[in-house]
């Protein structure tokens, strides 16, 4: 999307690089879902609108460039002229100053004008309605009514020769069907310009009046025919020709009626359609999900099947782009940032082709927070489950949508999501809080004006040169501006800020996500509260607040309620603290709402509320985080410790001879692109490599994990495959309590020890009902938070100087990485490899033949080209 419904005035609101907010004249195009509601008319054409300019001279300039209303323009708007010319020389030769023909009837000639004529009001009001439709509202439906009406003149037109040539010799039948035709039309085109026509109920007829009309046209034929047969008929007046003629009227209703072209682009390549919510209630028949509700429904155990594909057609290629006004190298698919909005129904099947359209890099996708469930090999995690899409390459991923709420998709080889390659997935489901109007996804997200390649050899620089990941700028639905005074880069100064629209008394869904690459997000709303109703893909009970924390891959759903004044403005903020991550400034971003009748040419003044620069980096308390349907977590059948440590690489195997990793209890990771573990998983061979840092767990029911962070820095913590029961968290600074030293790093000297030490060797289930937490301290005191209904969700914030204890169930046999989701650690070895029943992945794993194929691809691309692998791959 772009990717909210935004009443886009021709002006947009920036701001400049100190932060003074302006007005930014700027022809620009805008996405579908940045339309206003009542200018969103074809879900099929998501991009290339004019914004709404609420300016007749705006409107007539878009004749000068091209957008997705242009063909309709101009399609109508040619054909003008040749009209024009038919009907001048119809009056010349009317007035006898011009003779072509011997001796020609006055009738003759009046009877073509008034075809052409017709014609000519057609086409004129439809280039008039499609020229201004990006007005305002009451323009557009002006304009649409004398669409109509051109629409009526057209078919009326088209029966004054037939009419007349069919009845020459009979002046009765003659003036009988002339006088009818005639006012049939003159009482549509009356009704079409009354106010009438603008009522919503009348919108079903429109269509059919149109065909009752052209049909019509088969009375008249009808005598004919029984008055001379058919071939003298076709003699008189082309009877084929005319029949023709009304069959290519009603193949134009028709695709008016199916939208049957729509899902093409002009190219006949697919088009990406919007699927909508059900807001103001089910289908005909009912909601895809049948009678399944929020509070009812166990959506790890039952998923509706709809019986619906959702299809996407993706070009993966490295592009310029400028979202803050810096142009830079991003990646992008199909050249949008944020990316497509993946949207669908919950139970829906999700189908994505993905094309490598790189030169020098592999890729793949991953779909945040979706359970993968007997489609683990979808998971999109180059090394785990696939490997890498090859440049020149294409890979169809097909799952399905097995939870619903609000996620996002990202790139999952190396870092390159930091450089754009992300965007919003909306699945639609049962609701647990009322609202009035779905905002859709809003991306929140950290920016680098460096592409990820560049940060990331940086970061893994031999030391002393270690050069820490700092961002350059915060952004809100891929906007914001930048002071190009502080960069060398091509920079657009004053470049636009996202907008919103509200009306006074409404409530609003708005979905917030944070797919940055390091920044947690303080969220605010100056002079409101929000009511947040999902963590992740987790509906919970509503609570209130007036900052919502995101940490990196977090998601929440919130509610707000515009209680401001019709002319009021406000700002949307966005705060990226930097004790939660260093940066190089352009900490906040500001959108702004404007109330429906706000001046859109003047930036909100109001004044931010007393949290919104908040330092705490912590998600609320787990206490208020209660999710809508309970689920009581049970006793763990495994629990380990997992400390958390950042030091030099001097003992044991290297990545890219960097001297600073990440280490789990004290193991670090590197993954091998050409050998997938899923696939190694399939074989039987579980002999994994060291540095993969794998566990494999049998068939224990459950895992729980303590994992500890004493150091300076948060982590949010991501697993794959699954929802974590969030069971506790608290403070856990004492390195003496974890390693038994004060200086907190393990002390075995030697890495390829430690799994003798920590007793990691694969046994049986019998032999390790419980699995022993080694030598290292917990900090957890065993109390969980809400036992009968602890939070679950797919990422959660480990704070600096604190543990939280995560469970899952182990009901999802496959190969899961369980990592921060900070880019840069999680490129310096942070993760921790679950294999998780692997007897049930040998016996039942269906793995298809493309996943094979997609390793010989890589592998006939690897063989011929170097493999750039600066970090651990993910």
């Amino acid at each position: 999307m772009g990717q909210i419904p935004d009443k886009k005035p021709a002006a947009e609101v920036s701001a400049s690089g100190d932060g003074t907010a302006h007005i930014e004249d700027a022809a620009v195009l805008v996405d579908f879902d940045q339309l206003p509601q009542w200018a969103q008319q074809n879900p099929y054409i998501r991009s290339g609108y004019r914004p709404i300019t609420n300016c007749l001279t705006e409107c007539l300039g878009s004749l000068t460039y091209w957008h997705n209303e242009s063909g309709n323009i101009f399609s109508h708007l040619l054909p003008i002229f040749p009209l024009l010319y038919l009907i001048g020389r119809s009056v010349l030769v009317l007035t006898g100053q011009i003779a072509t023909y011997s001796n020609p009837r006055r009738e003759d000639v009046v009877v073509f004008a008034a075809f052409f004529a017709g014609g000519l009001a057609c086409m004129s009001l439809s280039a008039t309605y499609h020229t201004l439709m990006c007005h305002s509202d009451s323009v557009m439906q002006r304009c649409k009514q004398l669409d109509y009406s051109g629409i009526t003149c057209l078919i009326w037109g088209s029966f004054m020769p037939t009419i007349y040539y069919l009845f020459t010799c009979e002046a009765y039948h003659m003036r009988l069907y002339l006088i009818t035709m005639s006012s049939i039309a003159a009482g549509m085109v009356a009704f079409f310009l009354s106010p009438l026509a603008q009522k919503s109920w009348t919108v079903p007829f429109r269509a059919p009046m149109f065909v009752a009309f052209a049909a019509s046209a088969l009375t008249p034929l009808w005598t004919g025919l029984q008055m001379y047969g058919w071939e003298h008929l076709n003699d008189m007046i082309g009877l084929k020709w005319v029949l023709l003629q009304g069959a290519i009227y009603l193949i134009g209703v028709l695709f008016f009626l199916t939208e049957l072209p729509e899902p093409l682009s002009i190219l006949g390549t697919p088009q990406q359609r919007h699927f909508p919510d059900f807001l103001n209630g089910p289908r005909p028949h009912g909601f895809p999900w049948g009678d399944h509700h929020a509070n009812d429904t166990n959506y790890y155990d039952w998923t509706p099947n709809t019986g619906m594909t959702r299809r996407y057609d993706w070009s993966v290629a490295k592009q310029k782009c400028s979202p803050d006004g810096v142009e830079i190298d991003c990646l992008l698919v199909n050249g949008e940032f944020p990316g497509p909005t993946i949207e669908a129904n919950w139970g829906d099947i999700i189908e994505v082709k993905v094309t490598n359209d790189m030169v020098e890099e592999g890729t793949s996708i991953h779909w945040h927070g979706i359970l993968q469930k007997n489609s683990v090999w979808m998971d999109g995690v180059p090394g785990y489950g696939q490997c890498p899409i090859a440049p020149g390459a294409s890979f169809t991923y097909r799952f399905q949508a097995d939870l619903y709420g609000t996620s996002w998709w990202h790139s999952h080889y190396s870092s390159q999501y930091a450089s754009g390659l992300a965007g919003p997935m909306v699945i639609h489901g049962p609701k647990n809080a009322d609202y009035d109007v779905d905002l859709g996804p809003i991306f929140v997200n950290d920016w680098y004006h460096e592409y990820y390649t560049e940060v990331t050899e940086a970061l893994f620089a031999p030391l002393p040169e270690v050069n820490i990941p700092r961002s350059d700028n915060n952004l809100i639905n891929g906007k914001n501006s930048f002071d190009c005074s502080k960069t060398s880069l091509p920079c657009k100064p004053d470049a636009p800020l996202a907008s919103f629209n509200f009306t006074s008394g409404k409530s609003y869904r708005m979905r917030f996500i944070n797919p940055s690459a390091a920044a947690t997000e303080k969220i605010t709303i100056d002079g409101h509260k929000f009511t947040v109703i999902a963590n992740d893909f987790v509906p919970i009970q509503p609570y209130e607040t007036d900052v919502l924390t995101l940490a990196v891959g977090q998601r929440s759903d919130v509610i707000v309620e515009a209680t401001g004044e019709p002319t009021d403005s406000v700002w949307l903020r966005a705060y990226k603290p930097q004790v939660c991550w260093p940066s190089n400034g352009g900490d906040e971003v500001k959108a702004a709402i404007f109330y429906q009748d706000a001046d859109h040419s003047q930036p909100p003044t109001s004044t931010a509320g007393p949290n919104a620069y908040s330092n705490n980096c912590n998600n609320d308390p787990l206490e208020k985080t209660q999710p809508y349907y309970p689920i009581k977590a049970g006793e763990a059948s495994s629990t380990e410790v997992i400390p958390l440590e950042f030091k030099p690489n001097n003992t044991g195997p290297s990545i890219n001879g960097s001297h600073l990793l990440w280490y789990m209890a004290n193991r670090t990771f590197i993954v091998n692109y050409n050998d997938p573990m899923l696939l190694e998983t399939k074989l039987g061979n579980l002999d994994f490599p060291y540095l993969r840092n794998a566990h494999n767990y049998g068939s224990n029911s459950s895992l729980r994990f303590v994992v500890e962070n004493t150091g300076p820095q948060p982590h949010p913590m991501h697993v794959h495959g699954h929802n974590m029961f969030i069971l506790a968290e608290g403070d856990c600074v004492s390195n003496m309590t974890v390693f038994g030293n004060e200086e907190g790093i393990s002390q075995e000297g030697n890495m390829t020890e430690y799994p003798k030490k920590r007793g990691l060797n694969v046994r049986s289930v019998e032999e390790i009902e419980k699995r022993a937490d080694g030598q290292y301290g917990s900090c957890w005191d065993g109390h969980i938070t809400n036992p009968d209904n602890p939070q679950r969700r797919d990422v959660q914030m480990l704070a600096a100087g604190r543990y939280i204890v995560v469970q899952w169930n182990q009901d999802n046999p496959g190969v899961w990485p369980f990592h921060c989701h900070i880019a840069w650690h999680l490129s310096a070895g942070f993760v921790w490899t679950v294999v998780e029943r692997p007897d049930d992945v040998q016996k039942y794993a269906q793995i298809p033949s493309i996943m094979a194929q997609t390793c010989r691809d890589w592998s006939a691309w690897t063989g011929e080209n170097v493999v750039p692998q600066i970090d651990d791959g993910l």
